[in-house]
Parts: C-alpha cells; structure tokens; sequence
C-alpha cells in the first residue's frame, strides 16, 4: 500500500526524538489495541463509501505506518496523524515502545511478517536517531531515493517483494517525478485453516460461505490499495 507524502512532512523528518524506554504495561496494550480498533473502524468505513469491490487490508499495518511517520513528524503534521489514528491524547514519545510491543507480539509466531518503508527523496537528511527509532520500534526502513530516475520503482517493488514473501511483486508501476516521499506498507500472512473454501464444511454456514466468495475475490483480483492517503483524510 502507498501513500505519497507532502514535502513538508518529508523536511520533519530532520527531527530528532529521545525515547521512553519502560517496557508496557498489560493495560497500555490492550488501550492501545482499542484506539486502533477505532481506525481500523473509521478507515473502512471510509474506505468502503468509496467502491462496491470487497477490500482486504491490515488495520494495523496501517497504524503501523503512519506511526512511523509521526514520530519524525512535528506540530501540526504530528497533531493531524495522532488525531488520525485516535492517539492525540497519547505522549508521542511512548507510542514507538507500545507499537513494538504489539508488533513483536503478532510476527514472533511467524505466522505474520509486516514491513515499513519509508521512501524520501534522496536529496533530504534523515537524523540517523529516526531511522534507528523506524528500524527497531516499526520494524521499518527507511532509504533515500532518487526520484527522477524511473528504475527506482524497481527498489519500491522489490521492498514488497522482499516482505510478503513474493506474495505482492509490484506496488508501482510508475514513479512520479514530483514525489518528496512514499510511504509504503507489507503484510504477509499464513495460516492452516481448519476448514478451506473448498470444504464442504463451510456449505452450511453462510457468513463463512460469504467470506470465502469474498476472499476468492480479493485473491483473484490481486489489487493493491494506492488511495491510502485519501482515505485517511476522510477517516
């Protein structure tokens, strides 16, 4: 999933930031799992006013993403992403700490590998301090790119190659020369279910038959969302 980000948001990430290092409590996950509950609410909603197609996403590879983006992010681009993903009343100094937490906690089965990469212009110094904070915290990247050159979407697509596994092989297929930065995210997912699509099993139970109908399309269709940075505008 891709999301173009404005040159200003792109200059902030020269911020330096200092981190609160106190391991999570039990009660900050399960608030923090809840406010994501609300994006994820709010992002489908939106997502869903804008076609009829099914949709497949990661509410919190997602949150995962623009959490990344805020912490090297200030005044009213930090205050607008908080507010997005329900976290404006949180200290934004502890959000990277909560994040790893949860996202330590859904890839150590390995049934679940999620990827940030964060793609500036290659023209812009990024504070050595934020990448660390997206490497360990987002479990991101983040690589300066030159813009004018169109074999660039090549290091884009094989960033998504690389993280689901060859699942997703292109993410773009053209690069915009005007762009300051992409932000771009990789869920890859696997597990055994107890019954597949093709199973009797699932014949009698219609929110399972609907599922599967709704899955098979999404899967056929092989569609990547790119209007994410809309979407989160009207969430």
């Amino acid at each position: 999933m891709m999301w173009r980000i404005l040159p200003f948001l792109a200059g902030n990430l020269l911020l330096a930031m200092p981190l609160l290092a106190q391991e999570p409590s039990v009660a900050e996950i399960q608030d923090l799992s809840t406010r994501n509950a609300d994006f994820a609410t709010r992002l489908y909603r939106a997502i869903a006013s804008t076609t009829d197609d099914n949709v497949l996403f990661s509410p919190f590879t997602m949150s995962l993403g623009l959490a990344a983006l805020m912490s090297g992010a200030k005044g009213s681009t930090r205050e607008q992403l908080l507010k997005g993903l329900s976290l404006n009343d949180q200290e934004p100094l502890r959000i990277p700490e909560l994040f790893q937490s949860v996202r330590d906690s859904v890839t150590k089965t390995g049934f679940v590998d999620q990827a940030i990469g964060i793609f500036p212009r290659q023209q812009f110094q990024v504070d050595s301090t934020y990448k660390d904070v997206v490497e360990t915290k987002y479990g991101g990247k983040v690589q300066g790119l030159d813009y004018g050159d169109w074999a660039t979407k090549d290091t884009v697509n094989q960033f998504a190659k690389i993280y689901t596994r060859e699942k997703v092989k292109e993410v773009v297929n053209t690069i915009d020369t005007q762009s300051q930065m992409m932000l771009i995210t990789a869920t890859f997912f696997q597990e055994n279910w107890r019954c597949n699509c093709q199973d009797s099993c699932w014949s009698n139970r219609i929110p399972y038959r609907r599922f599967c109908q709704a899955w098979e399309s999404v899967r056929s269709s092989r569609r990547v969302l790119t209007s994410l940075a809309s979407v989160v505008k009207q969430a």
